[in-house]
């Protein structure tokens, strides 16, 4: 009787220190899930919005200098050179719209 006492004994301190271990490991994972997740849903949400707004003057904010800070900040340079690329177009768009010609300033023709 007291050998198979002492042996369930033990096995209940072996099962609750295993689940401490998993409760432990499971706290440690969701806190990591939540560092790494955090960032990537924020890129996807600017990402999603650019797309839907076209709107590429939109940035995501870097929020560390890991991996993901380095993938938030090449983002964000994509963004700029889109922007400095479609300038030009944008600029020229309301052109088009003119009712007149912009006519030469008399200033700058030799008379």
């Amino acid at each position: 009787g007291q050998m198979w006492w002492g042996v369930a004994q033990q096995g209940m301190y072996n099962l609750l220190g295993l689940a401490l271990a998993l409760a432990l490991v499971y706290l440690v994972m969701q806190r990591l899930a939540d560092r790494i997740l955090a960032p990537i849903e924020r890129l996807v949400r600017v990402a999603k919005d650019i797309s839907r707004l076209g709107q590429y003057d939109l940035r995501v904010q870097k929020t560390s200098e890991d991996e993901l800070g380095e993938l938030t900040d090449e983002f964000n340079r994509m963004l700029s050179q889109i922007e400095l690329r479609d300038a030009p177009r944008s600029c020229a768009r309301p052109c088009w719209r003119l009712k007149r010609p912009i006519a030469p300033s008399r200033s700058f023709w030799p008379t």
